[in-house]
């Protein structure tokens, strides 16, 4: 995927990588094995892609992860998408704190574009707090992510596909 062809048109880029490789439960190969380097792709599409904010995925396992050279994974991703362009905060959340009815803690990672605003506070565990205002200036008062999604459904749609709004 080239993407290039999507620059500075994405508001939101949500992904991740293959967590087996920073898995507690797995072989633990981090980003030198094969599917731990699919941070790179992605982190590789953010640069190119230049989004206004986004949000990498991953197992909590990635914190406690080192590369071959010694340096913490942790470190390696916050510098690869920092001399992207971002600003980078990241926390664990757990979805049990979000109506999941499932305890299942994973690490999040928030990167807005170096020419916007940004606080590393907008992440907070109980209610992750995103900074609607930042995303999405029509919007009056911050609220946790969930209600956010559900007030601006439409209008992601509208902003990011705007080609997909004339159709029924």
């Amino acid at each position: 995927l080239d993407g290039t062809e999507f620059a500075d048109q994405v508001d939101l880029f949500v992904g991740g990588s293959p967590c087996q490789s920073f898995s507690v439960m797995g072989k633990r190969g981090g980003l030198e094995e094969a599917r731990g380097t699919l941070f790179y792709e992605y982190a590789r599409l953010v640069s190119e892609i230049r989004p206004k904010v986004f949000i990498y995925e991953n197992v909590t396992g990635m914190l406690s992860m080192k590369t071959s050279k010694g340096e913490k994974c942790i470190d390696v991703i916050l510098n690869e998408m920092t001399k992207s362009g971002y600003n980078v905060a990241y926390s664990v959340l757990n979805a049990a704190e979000f109506g999941v009815p499932q305890s299942r803690k994973r690490l999040f990672f928030i990167g807005i574009r170096k020419d916007l605003p940004f606080d590393a506070n907008l992440i907070e565990p109980k209610g992750f707090l995103f900074g609607a205002m930042l995303v999405h200036p029509q919007i009056q008062s911050a609220r946790t992510l969930p209600q956010e999604v559900n007030q601006c459904q439409e209008t992601i749609l509208l902003t990011t596909a705007p080609e997909m709004a004339s159709k029924p």
